[in-house]
């Protein structure tokens, strides 16, 4: 399993966000007007964004090279929440951003990663469903 590169700098905690990937309840409308509701899974993914505001050169290289790795979203990855404590198992949802913040000899950036958590009891299946989200989502 590959795991999320150790760095110099951890995230900035009030920049940190996260939301349901997907609505979480099934709805079913009867014509006498009640309405069954029942959860899709029982463990929902969660969209994550990781945030650093300052990053050295050499963080973003091992940024990069990771980022080959992991195939930009294809393989699942463990990372490790510093707020929480609690290890997720993750995939990419997007492509790394960069932001150059300054061109000194430092080359200082700006990082900003969109992560989908997910849980191994419902990996397999949901995947797929993972992959067409992400698929339409560049559409």
């Amino acid at each position: 399993m590959i795991e999320f590169p150790e760095l110099t700098i951890n995230p900035d905690a009030k920049n940190f966000r996260h939301s349901l990937l997907i609505n979480p309840i099934r709805r079913v409308h009867f014509q006498c007007g009640a309405v069954l509701t029942r959860p899709i899974f029982t463990d929902i993914p969660v969209r994550r964004n990781i945030y650093y505001p300052i990053m050295s050169n050499a963080d973003k290289e091992t940024l990069e090279l990771w980022e080959i790795c992991v195939s930009c979203g294809e393989t699942e990855f463990q990372w490790y929440n510093t707020e929480n404590k609690k290890t997720y198992l993750t995939l990419l949802m997007a492509p790394i951003e960069y932001a150059l913040i300054s061109e000194s000899s430092l080359n200082l950036w700006r990082i900003n990663i969109h992560v989908i958590t997910l849980r191994e009891s419902y990996l397999i299946g949901f995947i797929a469903c993972v992959s067409t989200f992400l698929a339409n989502l560049s559409t």
